[in-house]
């Protein structure tokens, strides 16, 4: 894969309607109408209304103080909303408001690709021991972050790939240049970073017919493998529906709770 494609223009996806949901939401149509037009509905999709958290005040991230005690106002992510910016118990329903229509229905073609990955992705973790979720749902505005593959998950993998096999996967990810120099582009393109750094991993050990181990120790602690036994070679690599919802525009926010949740960024 081509990770260079990822070093720039991360949630913009191609919103070629944005006039038409404008000039329509302007003359009197209510955002339910526009989003019907548009993209059409599906019993399984949902969306998030965004109420920003009270704590960090929907940045995701709280003030601290750094090594030197000096003040920093993104100092810390916020425990409160999972640095996600939203307040917790946000409501969800089937009902799109204006920062959705804006956000998604000016681009229904990226929209459809991001959901069809979505499901995709959420098939692709099955054998790893997550559940299929039951109901997508949309969130516009806060903030990603570490999206993706559940955490523990995607740490035991990452420790796989970079210290039980460090010799026999070395250099896999020599070339991928996403979020450098480290600090000076926005925290998504960390995480597609990441993820850009594991899916290398997992197709490196694909192509020399390694196979997922029974668990593995992380942090003293054994982490098991719920296709054990199995080559990676045999399994998708969920990291590539990841890398491609972030190349259509948008990121996959969460899997969990029966949910698998995408994100948008609100036009600049």
């Amino acid at each position: 894969m081509d990770y260079s494609v990822f070093c720039q223009g991360l949630l913009e996806p191609r919103r070629g309607r944005l006039g038409d949901v404008r000039d329509a939401l302007a003359g009197g149509d209510g955002p339910e109408t526009v989003w019907r037009a548009l993209v059409g509905d599906e019993p399984w999709r949902r969306f998030l209304h965004f109420v920003a958290c009270p704590r960090c005040r929907g940045r995701g991230t709280v003030g601290g103080y750094d090594s030197d005690m000096e003040w920093e106002e993104d100092a810390w992510t916020c425990g409160e909303c999972r640095a996600t910016g939203v307040r917790p118990g946000a409501l969800v329903d089937g009902v799109p408001d204006e920062r959705h229509v804006v956000a998604l229905a000016s681009a229904p073609e990226a929209v459809r690709r991001a959901e069809e990955l979505a499901w995709r992705f959420a098939a692709e973790l099955e054998p790893w021991g997550v559940p299929s979720p039951e109901r997508l749902v949309w969130r516009v505005g806060g903030r990603v972050h570490e999206a993706g593959v559940p955490h523990e998950l995607d740490f035991a993998l990452r420790e796989l790939f970079t210290r039980h096999w460090a010799e026999e996967l070395a250099g896999f990810r020599d070339g991928i240049g996403i979020a450098l120099p480290w600090g000076t582009k926005d925290s998504c393109y960390s995480d597609a970073h990441r993820q850009a750094e594991t899916h290398a991993g997992w197709e490196a050990a694909a192509r020399l017919g390694l196979r997922v181990p029974d668990e593995i120790m992380v942090f003293g602690r054994p982490v098991e493998f719920a296709p054990g036994g199995a080559s990676f070679g045999d399994l998708a690599n969920p990291y590539a529906s990841l890398l491609e919802i972030w190349r259509v525009g948008f990121a996959l926010d969460d899997v969990a709770e029966g949910v698998v949740s995408l994100y948008a960024r609100p036009p600049r």
